[in-house]
């Protein structure tokens, strides 16, 4: 389920050859009903602000106690890692909490854990059979990334993850 009629309409649109789509919104992705979103998150799964703290606000508290107790059995998740999780009341199917990396200027160690967040989002959503996935501009609020080298970083690995893989990611949404 890809519905996004919730939000405006894409600002641009590219299909890959093999079919599949990526998409930029401007939306709220609390609101979209696609297979899963990606949350951007930090190691301890803490979700008091920015777009972490705006999910659990309206997904509801379960998000952050299966986190919590996910954290306290399992430990911190790594930057570049992921944790899949329950979607709480919001209208996705699962929350992906990806831990990015906080920016440190000119580090290309930051780049590949920004594009391991990325790429393992993506292998969580194969793993689940999740077809269509909301990612944000992981790392460019409090970690300061800075917007273009993030988003350049993030479109370029979703698209060798989509056309190198055999994924069954059909539909990616950048939010």
């Amino acid at each position: 389920s890809t519905d996004t009629s919730e939000g405006p309409p894409p600002l641009r649109t590219w299909t890959l050859p093999n079919d599949k789509k990526i998409e930029v919104v401007k939306t709220d992705m609390r609101y979209l009903s696609c297979d899963a979103i990606v949350n951007a998150a930090n190691g301890h799964l803490k979700h008091i602000s920015g777009l972490a703290g705006a999910i659990v606000k309206k997904g509801g508290n379960e998000i952050q106690r299966e986190c919590d107790e996910y954290v306290s059995t399992k430990g911190e998740v790594k930057v570049g890692e992921v944790m899949v999780g329950s979607s709480g009341q919001l209208p996705c199917k699962k929350i992906i909490h990806a831990v990015g990396p906080i920016w440190n200027q000119g580090s290309t160690k930051a780049a590949i854990h920004l594009e391991n967040a990325v790429c393992n989002s993506l292998k969580a959503a194969d793993k689940n059979n999740l077809r269509s996935i909301a990612i944000p501009a992981i790392s460019t609020g409090i970690f300061g990334y800075p917007m273009a080298e993030a988003c350049k970083i993030i479109v370029k690995t979703i698209v060798n993850y989509l056309l190198k893989s055999k994924s069954e990611v059909t539909h990616v949404l950048l939010c």
